[in-house]
């Protein structure tokens, strides 16, 4: 009676043979599995990387829209021959308005100090009881300032919010965050954006300033510059207001923008740094939703983008959790399922081999035992045998 095709399949495979076997179909069906949620998850970031460079383009576009605001105001001081508070504080407005991630516009006066007391005096005319111009840092203890030569006092504030009030008469060269940005944007005729500059009560942001000039046309030398300098306009940004767009479609990433600059002096080096190295700070932070369980085992997105704009080169970092939803689970199962076929398929193959060598060795040990049995009956039979060829001749 022939063998079970079990039988068969059992005299063909050791136990360890299955084992591997085992362990291929296993291996194979996971990693065509892993490719189709990678390649889920490939498709994924690029779009995750597409949304990030909109972004990008949009906060440009944004820090574009600061430097035409701040060419515009320039442009009406530089047009008149004095400072118009009132004209200056309508076009503000205005401004502020159509650009609502513009949190304050400011207008800073020099102040030789013969002119010092009068200026004092109409502030407090004005209704600033007790003015005076005051040094220290934007975000700590203000004291009367020293008496020097030159002071660069904010002398308008629009809106003049309470956390911004306190900084009327505040002298920006005071101030490290504020006076090398003055200082350039003075000598350069360019818009420059200040370090990080945080107001108590308010959140953390920075100044972009732009220095106007006596005369209708700007100097043409930065000494010049210096002598010719007529005040200085400074405009307030949040990162919260410059990204708010973007955390309002829902809180999927997160965001943060950093500022990126190269440490040159040798005094800027600290111990743990080296020359030609960058400095990074962080001037806003939001951070990216907590994942699920699952989501927690995969890998987030990062991208970053910088942004050179008004002498800082910034950098915008986002983070995001890719969703479970984002891998397609129909795939994932198609190509398991195929791994599980292709597996099968080289399994039976392997079999039907197995068989043929199995059925080709059990032929030859048939005609060899069939050639002994012959041969031990030969020996031993006392008749004679014979036989004969085409033409009948015995052999």
């Amino acid at each position: 009676m022939p063998d079970s095709p079990g039988k068969i399949t059992r005299k063909l495979f050791r136990p360890w043979e299955y084992l591997f076997l085992g362990i291929f179909s296993l291996t194979a069906c996971a990693a065509l599995g892993g490719l189709a949620a990678w390649m889920d998850l490939a498709n994924a970031e690029k779009a995750f990387n597409r949304e990030v460079e909109g972004i990008q383009r949009e906060l440009a576009h944004r820090f574009g829209s600061v430097e035409a605001v701040l060419t515009t105001l320039v442009g009406l001081q530089q047009a008149s021959d004095d400072f118009n508070k009132h004209e200056f504080q309508a076009l503000a407005r205005e401004l502020l308005a159509a650009y609502p991630y513009i949190r304050t516009i400011s207008e800073i006066g020099v102040m030789p100090r013969a002119q010092r007391g009068d200026f004092e005096q109409s502030m407090r005319d004005d209704g600033f009881l007790n003015f005076r111009v005051k040094e220290g840092q934007l975000g700590g203890e203000h004291a009367p300032a020293a008496d020097r030569p030159i002071t660069m006092p904010i002398r308008m504030i629009e809106p003049l919010d309470p956390e911004f009030a306190g900084l009327m008469g505040f002298d920006v060269l005071s101030d490290p965050s504020l006076s090398g940005a003055v200082d350039q944007a003075i000598s350069t005729d360019k818009i420059i954006t200040s370090d990080a500059a945080p107001i108590v009560g308010s959140p953390s942001g920075f100044f972009a300033v732009k220095a106007y000039y006596l005369g209708h046309v700007v100097p043409r030398t930065a000494a010049e510059r210096r002598i010719q300098l007529s005040g200085i306009v400074g405009l307030y940004l949040e990162p919260r207001l410059l990204l708010k767009d973007v955390m309002d479609r829902g809180n999927t990433y997160g965001l943060r923008l950093l500022t990126r600059r190269a440490l040159r002096k040798h005094s800027e080096i600290r111990a743990d740094a080296v020359a030609g190295a960058v400095e990074e700070k962080v001037i806003f932070d939001l951070p990216a939703p907590r994942p699920d369980k699952l989501s927690g085992l995969i890998n987030p997105f990062v991208a970053r983008a910088p942004i050179n704009h008004q002498g800082h080169l910034f950098v915008l970092e986002a983070t995001k959790h890719p969703a479970l939803g984002s891998i397609g689970l129909a795939l994932v199962i198609l190509l398991t399922f195929m791994g599980a076929a292709a597996c099968r398929l080289s399994f039976l193959a392997l079999r039907n081999y197995r068989i043929g060598i199995l059925q080709q060795r059990e032929a030859e040990q048939v005609l060899r035992e069939s050639r002994e049995e012959f041969r031990d009956y030969a020996e031993v039979a006392s008749d004679w045998y014979w036989s004969s060829g085409a033409n009948m001749r015995f052999d």
